[in-house]
């Protein structure tokens, strides 16, 4: 009887291994898939900016009226708001001469930001002031640069 016990047992351990070899990798081999679709949209920013007006005060100092705009010469608006920052530089590689930024006749210095939003056409006017007592000359070689950074909603 003991033999029997024996045997049985033996088959069925021979069973079981015969299932995890057979069975066993299908099992491993499982993965759960999920799909699906993403879509993403790239933000057009517009930062333009234009020199409107020049001219002479009464202490003989020049200054500009800097106009940054968030639409482009086709009236197509930025689709972001933006923080933006003027840089003034000479464009002949020499020294750019001292300036101010006036808002509504305060003198403000000379780092200007200010924001634009999206969606509707806007703009900044911006007035800087050159102490060049009158020459011309140093102004003509100014050059302004915008740099705009996207504000995130």
């Amino acid at each position: 009887m003991k033999k029997v016990y024996l045997i049985i047992g033996a088959i069925i351990i021979v069973l079981i291994v015969t299932l995890l070899i057979v069975f066993g990798p299908a099992f491993a081999k499982y993965v759960s898939s999920r799909q699906g679709s993403s879509t993403t949209q790239v933000a057009k920013p517009i930062c333009r900016l234009e020199v409107v007006n020049s001219s002479t005060d009464e202490q003989l100092n020049s200054y500009c009226d800097v106009k940054v705009m968030n639409y482009d010469t086709n009236n197509r608006v930025s689709d972001v708001g933006m923080t933006y920052e003027i840089e003034v530089t000479s464009s002949d590689g020499s020294a750019a001469p001292d300036y101010y930024w006036v808002d509504n006749g305060v003198n403000i210095g000379t780092s200007l930001t200010a924001e634009l939003g999206h969606t509707t056409k806007q703009s900044n006017t911006h007035k800087i002031c050159f102490i060049n007592y009158g020459e011309e000359e140093v102004t003509r070689n100014v050059k302004f640069k915008v740099n705009a950074t996207q504000l995130y909603e």
